[in-house]
């Protein structure tokens, strides 16, 4: 899901499941489609 779009960045929320655990990453996408930071909860850890 695209969380926010404009400017020369993109924030998408990813759902991540391993097994029985699950979470959510925000992964912030560049002006050309590369991936420049990732976020995951602490508590997924």
């Amino acid at each position: 899901m695209i969380a926010h779009q404009g400017g020369d960045q993109q924030l998408v929320l990813v759902a991540v499941a391993f097994g029985k655990a699950t979470t959510n990453l925000f992964v912030i996408f560049d002006e050309s489609g590369r991936i420049i930071n990732v976020d995951i909860f602490r508590d997924f850890v």
